[in-house]
C-alpha cells in the first residue's frame, strides 16, 4: 500500500474550509425515525449522571437475524439505578433490548417478543459472530443487573 501524500490531507482541509455551510433546510439529512417503525427508546441513569454506569452508552448490533439478505438491527438498552429516576416521566416499564427486522424499504418491525430477546438488565454492548463456522449466528450481550 502506497503512503498517502500529505498535501492531499491539507487540499481536503483548505477546500473544506472554502466552502460555504450549508442552510438548515439545504442540510441533505432529515428525520425519517417515525417512518422506520422504530420506536426504540433509550434509558441511562439519572439526568444527574451520579454513577460511572450512567454515562456509558449501551450498544447495537447489526446482523442478518432471519436470513433474509436484510440487516437487522438489535438495540442495548441501559436501565436506571433505582426508582426515582423512573418516577420523572419515565416509562413505567423497565427499559428492555429491542430486535427490529428489516423489511426493506427502511422498514423495520419490532420482532423483540417473537424472537424470545429483549433483556431488561443495564446493557454494555452487543456482539454477533458465527462463532463455530457454521453459516448460523451466535450473539452476546453484555449486562449487569439494575
Amino acid at each position: 500500500m502506497e503512503p498517502v501524500n500529505p498535501s492531499f490531507g491539507v487540499t481536503l482541509l483548505v477546500l473544506g474550509c472554502l466552502l460555504e455551510p450549508a442552510e438548515a433546510e439545504d442540510a441533505p439529512f432529515r428525520d425519517v425515525t417515525e417512518a422506520t417503525g422504530i420506536s426504540f427508546v433509550h434509558a441511562c441513569g439519572s439526568k444527574e449522571k451520579d454513577w460511572i454506569i450512567e454515562v456509558n452508552g449501551s450498544g447495537v448490533a447489526l446482523f442478518d437475524y432471519d436470513a433474509d439478505g436484510d440487516l437487522d438491527i438489535y438495540f442495548v438498552n441501559g436501565s436506571y439505578l433505582d426508582g426515582a429516576a423512573r418516577a420523572a416521566g419515565t416509562p413505567a416499564s423497565p427499559p428492555r433490548d429491542a430486535l427490529y427486522r428489516n423489511d426493506g424499504g427502511w422498514r423495520f418491525t419490532d420482532v423483540t417478543a417473537a424472537a424470545g430477546v429483549g433483556d431488561e438488565g443495564w446493557g454494555g454492548g452487543a456482539a454477533v459472530a458465527d462463532v463455530d463456522n457454521d453459516g448460523g449466528r451466535a450473539g452476546a450481550v453484555s449486562l449487569q443487573e439494575a
